[in-house]
């Protein structure tokens, strides 16, 4: 979703007339998790979400 609004003066996106204005393009994201039992995993930890290959290999090259 974008829209046209108040924005800060700091970030470097927004050209010099929109600092000065304070008013440009700001965009909406949608960042949520999906809900339980559509796709999202039970626990977030290296070992619970990663397949046994991966995980073994970043085991064996930690150190490199």
């Amino acid at each position: 979703m974008v829209r046209h609004g108040e924005v800060l003066p700091l970030p470097t996106c927004y050209t010099e007339r929109e600092r000065h204005a304070r008013h440009g393009a700001e965009v909406v994201h949608d960042c949520l998790l999906p809900a339980g039992g559509e796709g999202r995993q039970r626990r977030s930890s290296f070992v619970h979400i990663y397949p046994a290959e991966v995980r073994r290999w970043v085991h064996e090259h930690r150190n490199d």
